[in-house]
């Protein structure tokens, strides 16, 4: 994939999640897994990444259940809805991070 065609993926996905007022982009539910595996994950030492963490639906149960979060998406549009998600939850052991799954800045 060449650069401009992975900046007009990421476009793309911003322009998604400016449906924000919408329905949500992926549903509201946590994917099945996390909700399931949140606690196993929760006692692993140091903090858990979610990358792409989207709109944050699955950051919530992974913050309750962690110590620490680092929630990562391409998108700013999807960070903001997961800071207002995250804040009207009162969850606040998650660090919202922009960063392109493809180059993280995580080895």
């Amino acid at each position: 994939m060449g650069a401009d065609q992975h900046a007009d993926g990421i476009r793309r996905w911003e322009e998604a999640y400016a449906l924000r007022d919408a329905a949500t982009l992926w549903g509201e539910p946590p994917v099945p897994y996390v909700a399931m595996n949140a606690g196993t994950l929760g006692a692993l030492d140091g903090p858990v990444l979610e990358l792409p963490c989207g709109d944050g639906r699955n950051t919530v149960p992974l913050a309750r259940a962690c110590r620490a979060v680092i929630a990562a998406d391409s998108s700013r549009t999807a960070l903001e809805v997961a800071s207002e998600r995250l804040c009207s939850q009162g969850v606040g052991n998650v660090c919202l991070l922009e960063a392109d799954a493809l180059a993280t800045p995580f080895m």
